[in-house]
């Protein structure tokens, strides 16, 4: 996406970037490219052409056509999409890597009675077959238990904030604020809920967005914005970072709660599975 900006930057049209556009592609995604490329030197729209990309260039696709019908500057609206997939990347490595060590301890350590069926004694009689069965059940919800202590990177996905930031880059690029409005809800519509379909009726965006539950902070920032005469794009762009920043102080929180209330499941089910599975067929 730089890379297309920067084709843009050099006075290239958005047509005649993308068909410029393999030779300064990344290696690994100039194959990609080079498809996307020749589509549209058959043809095909360029903001159709970009689907292709992927989910990550989701929203562009539908934002670029009417933004570049207003005179928008498209190619600082693909940095700032860049710059907010690497804020959102960054966020899910570093959610990634505080909770992969204990989810993969306790993993392995609910796993460990099950890995000694195999060189333990075992009886066919009912009260082997019962030890077994339950030592397998206490080892399989002792896992069920830890993966639901520890939270998941998809928890910190917040479409509102994802919303946010794109009006954002939309309004720092030049896009007018109903204008930016509409294309964010084109793309995110399952975020903005009936908030178009309220502003269609003749609603106000700031007032339709605050009937929604969670995007009444959006309205309430464009309102505050527009109130005391600060650019709304910054006002948006701040308190998104601040809600981003606040998930991931919330997730790294739960994260090392849970791996201190790990020992509730270690001690209820993964302990006396081992005693079911590894000890008691023994002494038998």
């Amino acid at each position: 996406m730089r890379a297309l900006a920067a084709l843009q930057r050099g006075g290239l049209d958005l047509r005649s970037a993308i068909l410029a556009w393999p030779s300064s592609a990344p290696p690994r995604l100039r194959p990609l490219i080079s498809r996307i490329a020749g589509r549209v030197a058959l043809g095909e729209e360029p903001s159709e052409a970009l689907r292709h990309l992927g989910d990550d260039i989701e929203p562009l696709p539908r934002v670029l056509p009417a933004y570049a019908r207003e005179g928008g500057d498209v190619a600082d609206l693909l940095e700032r999409h860049a710059a907010m997939l690497d804020r959102r990347r960054a966020a899910a490595r570093r959610a990634l890597a505080g909770a992969s060590g204990a989810r993969l301890s306790g993993r392995l350590v609910a796993a460990l009675p099950v890995l000694f069926v195999p060189f333990t004694p075992r009886s066919a009689d009912p009260a082997g077959l019962s030890f077994l069965i339950v030592g397998v059940s206490l080892a399989a919800a002792g896992l069920w238990w830890i993966e639901r202590l520890l939270p998941s990177p998809d928890e910190l996905s917040d479409p509102s904030v994802d919303a946010a930031e794109l009006i954002a880059a939309l309004l720092a690029a030049g896009a007018s604020m109903d204008s930016a409005l509409a294309a964010a809800a084109a793309a995110e519509a399952e975020a903005f809920g009936r908030a178009p379909r309220r502003v269609r009726l003749g609603v106000a965006w700031a007032d339709a967005l605050a009937r929604e539950p969670g995007l009444a902070w959006i309205g309430e920032t464009i309102r505050r914005a527009r109130r005391w005469g600060v650019p709304a794009a910054d006002a948006l762009a701040a308190e998104a970072a601040r809600r981003r920043a606040a998930a991931e102080d919330a997730f790294e929180a739960r994260a090392r709660r849970g791996a201190v209330f790990m020992a509730l499941p270690l001690a209820c089910c993964v302990l006396p599975s081992y005693l079911l599975l590894g000890v008691l067929p023994l002494l038998r």
